[in-house]
């Protein structure tokens, strides 16, 4: 039986929470899928969204620690590193019917991350 899912993620700040649904039979397999073949990504876009309040501090921090890396690059890839660890997701079983609470602005739809509904 294909349950529904709401998937929530946020970036290692308050308010930067994100909600999407999916469609599965369980939910060990879409949570190891979403690990697998889509957080990466998600955790990408919480950075493009959210990352800028770090980034104006980075100067600033790489100065007290530049000997420790090879480059301000490479200082920034290990931020990038740090804040990816940091992102969360949850996967919980929720009725279809609340989707709607979670679309952003409450207007359109929540966005389907996994749909198994044309498997079955």
């Amino acid at each position: 039986m294909i349950k529904s899912f709401l998937i929530t993620t946020s970036a290692p700040y308050v308010g930067t929470e994100q909600h999407y649904g999916a469609y599965a039979k369980d939910i060990d397999n879409l949570t190891r899928w979403l690990y697998d073949n889509w957080y990466d990504e998600e955790c990408n876009n919480l950075y493009d969204s959210y990352g800028f309040q770090w980034e104006e501090y980075y100067e600033d921090e790489y100065e007290e620690v530049k000997d420790e890396y090879e480059d301000f690059e490479d200082f920034c890839n290990a931020k990038y590193q740090e804040w990816c660890e940091d992102c969360s997701m949850e996967v919980e079983e929720c009725p279809e019917e609340n989707f709607a609470d979670y679309v952003p602005g409450g207007e359109g739809k929540l966005e389907i991350i996994y749909d198994e509904r044309s498997d079955s």
